[in-house]
């Protein structure tokens, strides 16, 4: 396939940049390019080993470097300290050196000197104040937990008393403690990188809470590094625009139920609309368009059969006698004579098969004969329902979600209240903080799987968990449904 053909294309770019990147000691560069070629293949072998070889030589690189800055470091100090007369700080400067670069000569030949301007220069009180100096020093950084100067101080004043007993404890604890030090910033930079790698692989899933976490994880162990930095503000960013998208949805879904309920059909499919446009994956905008879009339909049908006789030149014969029959079953629907208004929907249907307002009417009625529904049981259906939909557009959703269960008692058949139970479920979760919407989502998914596996006092658990944080409509009736079972009281659907 042509998808097969770019992969292999790219696979074999990258691999190439990758050689000619090792080639030109570009390391970095080059580890990119293998990952990128893992990202197309993963796994591959040939990938896999060249990543591995371009990761050893940036770290022999890395070090090398360090060596290199150490020693200019170590020999800049001894020149600065020999200027300053401070020839113990400079002979332990040039030994330091000449542990990197052992036999330099440059080295060799300071250390030489300095050592020959220390025994020159120093009397024995001049040897004795120097020494208490170097003591009280390398104490002082031992507090200031900078033990890398601390050691360098003591083996500076063991220049002076050679197998000075206390000097050599001082020196042993200092070192002990820096190895003690690194080996806390090692297990510090291994739990970085594993945040890193987290964080990375949550981003490149488009798991943006996860992924932020994890950054903000690593961040705090590193508080110099700019990666996690500019990954966090990303994100706050993206996450901040998705939020502000949320809010203009829920106002236009907000907006269409508010003109639904007051019949203002026009304005309803426009709000409707505008919410499909800011986000167009979702469902319930075009549900309901469709929905509204039936209903103006049979407005339009219920206009054309009002008209006198010969107002409409075009509606022949066949079509009046459509219009009539379904006339006949919506005045009979409205009156909650169910099975004569099935018999006009149905007399409506021989003339115009196919019908689709004719056989939603005809599949509702259905319904609602099996279900045994009385015209008062109706009425009083339709009256909780406007109860809701008032409540839902002045923003009271505890009230409406009372409300649109009471409907959901009265007739479940009816699906117009479960939806309405959806959108104020994902109204009242969308407006917690991230870290509830994140502990919510876990446990709510915790219970549902354990529900699904018939694990009933585990989702019970679960589902307390998720309640603590936002009382949703799912919630409450799962746990309701639980507790039946759990009583041995299996409810009907």
């Amino acid at each position: 396939s042509l998808d097969k053909v770019k992969q292999d294309a790219e696979f074999a770019k990258l691999m190439a940049q990758g050689d000619e990147n090792v080639k030109a000691t570009k390391y970095a560069d080059a580890i990119t390019n293998f990952k990128g070629a893992l990202a197309i293949r993963p796994g591959d072998a040939t990938a896999t080993s060249k990543l591995a070889e371009a990761e050893n030589l940036l770290a022999q690189s890395l070090d090398k470097a360090k060596q290199d800055a150490e020693f200019a470091k170590l020999m800049t100090q001894g020149d600065e300290n020999v200027k300053a007369t401070k020839y113990a700080d400079a002979i332990t400067n040039f030994k330091g050196a000449l542990a990197i670069r052992p036999g330099d000569a440059t080295a060799t030949s300071k250390l030489a000197e300095a050592e020959k301007l220390l025994a020159q220069s120093l009397d024995k009180a001049k040897q004795d104040g120097e020494f208490n100096r170097l003591i009280a020093e390398g104490d002082a950084n031992v507090k200031a937990t900078k033990y890398a100067d601390a050691i360098t101080n003591f083996k500076g004043a063991l220049a002076i008393r050679t197998g000075d007993g206390p000097t050599l404890v001082r020196l042993a604890d200092a070192e002990k403690r820096l190895a003690l030090q690194n080996e806390a910033l090692a297990s510090k930079l291994k739990l970085y990188q594993e945040a890193i790698k987290r964080a990375d692989d949550s981003y490149n899933t488009k798991k943006w809470e996860s992924a932020l976490d994890n950054y903000i994880v690593a961040s705090e162990l590193r508080p110099d590094e700019a990666y996690p930095k500019s990954r966090i503000k990303e994100l706050n960013d993206f996450i901040s625009k998705e939020k502000a998208i949320s809010k203009l949805y829920i106002e236009a879904i907000n907006k269409g139920a508010s003109f639904f309920a007051m019949q203002k059909y026009n304005d309803a499919i426009s709000a409707y609309r505008d919410a499909q446009k800011i986000k167009p994956n979702e469902i319930l905008p075009p549900q309901k368009i469709k929905e509204i879009q039936d209903i103006l339909d049979t407005i339009a049908i219920k206009v054309l059969y009002k008209k006198p006789a010969g107002d409409d030149k075009n509606v022949d014969a066949i079509d009046k006698l459509f219009f009539e029959k379904t006339k006949s079953g919506d005045d009979n629907f409205k009156n909650s004579q169910w099975k004569v208004a099935r018999f006009y929907y149905a007399e409506g249907l021989k003339i115009k098969p196919g019908e689709k307002y004719l056989i939603d009417k005809i599949d509702y009625i259905d319904k609602i004969i099996e279900s045994e529904i009385s015209a008062e049981k109706m009425k009083e259906f339709q009256n909780v329902v406007n109860q809701a939909d008032q409540q839902m557009k002045d923003k009271n959703y505890s009230s409406a979600r009372f409300y649109y269960r009471n409907a959901i008692d009265i007739m479940k058949l009816d699906s117009y209240p479960n939806e309405q139970l959806k959108i104020i479920d994902k109204m009242i979760t969308e407006q917690l903080s991230l870290t509830d919407q994140k502990t919510y989502s876990e446990s709510l998914k915790k219970a549902d799987d354990a529900f699904d596996r018939k694990e009933f006092p585990t989702a019970r658990f679960y589902y307390f968990k998720a309640k603590d944080i936002s009382e949703t409509d799912h919630v409450t009736s799962r746990l309701k449904e639980i507790e039946a079972i759990l009583n041995g009281i299996h409810t009907q659907k």
